[in-house]
């Protein structure tokens, strides 16, 4: 038993599933985006505390050490964890 379409229902769709994979392409690079970061004087400006208390309770708080294998890198928080403790 074969159905057929008519070239206007075909059309519909193919329009339809256009609107859906924008949709999902727009949801996959939603997701993958990096965090927008700020740096540690940012950071500690935003919570109300000295530079060094925030590197002192970094761990509290999503970073990254930022720097060529140095002990002394150089911190950079996500905004959006910092902004939620407020």
């Amino acid at each position: 038993m074969e159905l057929t379409l008519s070239q206007r229902d075909r059309d519909a769709i193919v329009q339809q599933l256009r609107i859906a994979l924008r949709k999902d392409i727009k949801a996959m690079l939603a997701d993958t985006r990096e965090p927008e970061m700020v740096t540690t004087a940012e950071a500690a400006k935003m919570l109300g505390i000295g530079t060094q208390r925030m590197r002192q309770i970094a761990d509290r708080y999503p970073h990254t050490k930022k720097g060529d294998g140095h002990k002394q890198g150089r911190l950079l928080f996500v905004r959006e964890a910092i902004l939620k403790t407020l």
